[in-house]
């Protein structure tokens, strides 16, 4: 089926159709290309056509301009459109031409700094003389020492700005005094509380720089939010230029809105967002179309996908999905079965003679159940392990006199 037929069945289902509150198509939007700036540097460039880059998206062009003009710039264009090089490509000039400028990256998570790291290390191989190091609480303390004399490009996270770059200033003398750069991407993620602290952290950076004798500029990075110019002059206290015209090309989309179903009209309580979303990503993987669902946290990924796995391969299908049964399979199965049975057993015997249990003297009109009963000499009761041989805890217990 394809995705057009599965969308229109989502609008007129009876189910579906009445939970979804708005619907918006937009058409595919070919690729705006631009000729590396005459003033980037040749080897910078054969680096660029060796990784199949042969020309730069408009907005990558523009954004190479603007930081030559000395412009602080923030770069706001969607999802997969090439930001990286927007911020890359000055850097990367600025350290090719003055190998005593240095350069500051500041990430919200360590995980995105080594994505950007190995980036970075890939796009860098044929330039010279460059020292890229991450500075976050994994680095080692004899590897600090050596990033702090060595290094002219430094990725950190705003946290070990705060408390092991920015305290420690006379150590850093050489990044504070000749600081060419700072960049700051995902700057969509800072906001609230933890913009307001970044808003401080980089008044700070910039006092000490002004202390050094450097001015450094500003490049930032942002998805689609609907202020990141005001953002942005807010969080760095600087005139910012917005760049948001993306020249990458873009598929085409349909944007729907769903709303999940009233569970209680009474307190207008509706049904959790993450089990519909499970429903519906699992409507889509029943026809075989590539599915991708954002969760916030971890937690919330997990809950999906055992939903989606519940709604998708039920406990029949799943086991059905295993190799077929032969004579010879479920004969090693059962004797695998049995040697287990009969070593937990073993174990519970050797449990109940250590902590003094006994088992109770059989009567003859006891019933025979699998389930036994240990007892103890003050006259509590515990069920035991159950066993697959009834026999071998017999036997166990016949073994073990009570003490």
């Amino acid at each position: 089926m394809q995705i057009r037929e599965l969308l229109d069945e989502l609008l007129t289902s009876l189910e579906t159709g009445p939970l979804i509150s708005a619907v918006r198509h937009f058409e595919a939007k070919p690729a705006v290309f631009a000729p590396f700036p005459s003033s980037l540097d040749p080897r910078i460039v054969e680096a660029l056509k060796a990784r199949g880059v042969e020309q730069l998206y408009s907005h990558q062009a523009k954004a190479v301009e603007a930081v030559a003009k000395g412009e602080h710039l923030v770069v706001v264009t969607p999802t997969a459109s090439g930001k990286t090089l927007c911020y890359n490509l000055p850097v990367l000039q600025a350290l090719v031409q003055q190998p005593e400028a240095r350069v500051l990256y500041l990430f919200p998570t360590k995980a995105l700094a080594q994505d950007q790291l190995a980036e970075l290390t890939e796009l860098a191989k044929s330039l010279p003389d460059m020292r890229m190091f991450t500075y976050d609480g994994d680095t080692p303390q004899d590897a600090r020492r050596s990033v702090r004399a060595r290094a002219n490009l430094v990725l950190t996270n705003p946290d070990m700005l705060h408390s092991g770059i920015l305290p420690h200033h006379t150590k850093w003398v050489n990044l504070f005094q000749n600081l060419k750069y700072v960049v700051i991407d995902e700057l969509h993620a800072y906001r609230g509380v933890f913009g307001s602290h970044l808003a401080n952290v980089l008044r700070r950076l910039k006092r000490i720089c002004r202390h050094y004798g450097a001015t450094p500029q500003f490049i930032m990075a942002s998805a689609t939010i609907a202020n990141p110019g005001d953002l942005a002059q807010r969080l760095t206290g600087e005139r910012v230029v917005e760049l948001n015209e993306s020249g990458a090309p873009t598929g085409e989309k349909t944007f729907m809105v769903y709303n999940p179903p009233v569970v209680n009209p009474e307190l207008g309580i509706r049904a959790p967002y993450l089990g519909e979303a499970s429903k519906l990503a699992a409507r889509f993987l029943k026809k075989k179309v590539a599915t991708i669902v954002f969760c916030q946290s971890r937690l919330s990924t997990e809950v999906v996908l055992a939903s989606i796995k519940k709604w998708c391969w039920p406990r029949s299908r799943r086991w059905s999905r295993t190799r077929p049964a032969t004579p010879a399979s479920c004969a090693a199965t059962a004797a695998a079965t049995c040697r287990c049975a009969a070593a937990r057993s073993s174990r519970g015997s050797a449990r109940a003679r250590c902590s003094g249990w006994s088992r109770p003297a059989r009567s003859s009109s006891a019933s025979t159940s699998a389930t036994s009963t240990l007892r103890c000499s003050r006259g509590i009761r515990a069920p035991s392990p159950r066993c697959g041989s009834r026999r071998a805890g017999r036997a166990g217990a016949a073994a073990s006199p009570p003490r």
